[in-house]
């Protein structure tokens, strides 16, 4: 993991709250895969202290992208950055891992967790294989604009408003498209990684480790492992994600645990 200062190359708002910040990051891109993170100082000052973490939206180098969301003080204070430099640490992780078997990804997202499948899709289509996106979100303002993805990916959209798409959750589209994939790649809830292991345990009698990878959406502190900050559950006991994620296997993940974990802390709030 390196320490580097980023500059802005372009900051381009993409809808309510949302923009995408270009960074030339020379380093850091011609190491980074799709799935990893950067941590990123999102402050002049020591206010906020800790650092922010972001998947990659892009890898293009020598230039990274981030897709930000304005919805709290640190990533307010990204978003509003049109020149200068970033301090980054990264790339952060282990990323996703495509089979060279595999001609048809399906990539599954539930909101803003699409912004760390865009460089898988980008990645994948330039590898000459068939990609399929299917993203929910709660309405049609808060859904990735198509034209951020490569144009050769079919783009499939729920909401649960029913703005854009079919209505529902993303989960809804799943039994469609399973079928067919030779891999699956994933960014999203507890309950959307369980949904996504129900449907294919139905419509798949076979399928290796690697079929499905989804990436873990838990906090990450520090990055370097010591902070112990974002420990997952996994079936062979807790591992760190910034050590061994953001992207796992999806048959590895102790959804019971992590469900009852997430549970408990709804209703200590």
């Amino acid at each position: 993991m390196l320490q580097t200062q980023a500059s802005i190359i372009q900051a381009r708002r993409v809808g309510p709250g949302m923009s995408i910040l270009t960074l030339r990051a020379p380093d850091i891109a011609s190491r980074a895969r799709a799935g990893q993170l950067v941590l990123v100082r999102c402050s002049d000052a020591d206010d906020p202290y800790l650092r922010r973490a972001f998947p990659l939206f892009a890898i293009t180098p020598p230039d990274i992208a981030l897709l930000v969301r304005a919805d709290e003080p640190g990533r307010r204070w990204l978003a509003h950055q049109a020149t200068g430099t970033i301090d980054l640490l990264g790339p952060v992780g282990r990323g996703f891992t495509l089979s060279p078997l595999t001609r048809n990804l399906l990539l599954v997202s539930e909101g803003l967790a699409i912004a760390c499948l865009a460089a898988l899709a980008r990645v994948a289509t330039a590898a000459g294989i068939a990609v399929t996106l299917a993203a929910g979100a709660p309405s049609a303002t808060t859904t990735l604009p198509a034209d951020l993805l490569p144009t050769d990916v079919e783009y499939l959209v729920a909401t649960a408003d029913g703005s854009l798409g079919q209505r529902g959750t993303v989960a809804s589209l799943l039994p469609d498209v399973v079928q067919w994939a030779d891999q699956i790649g994933a960014a999203g809830s507890p309950a959307l990684y369980r949904a996504l292991s129900e449907v294919i345990a139905r419509h798949r009698l076979i399928v290796d480790d690697d079929f499905a990878q989804v990436w873990w959406l838990g906090p990450i502190a520090c990055g370097l492992g010591t902070c112990l900050s974002c420990t997952v559950e996994t079936r062979h006991g807790r591992v760190l994600s910034c050590r061994e994620g953001p992207v796992f296997r999806l048959r590895d993940l102790d959804l019971t645990a992590i469900e009852m974990d997430h549970y408990g802390e709804v209703n200590r709030a």
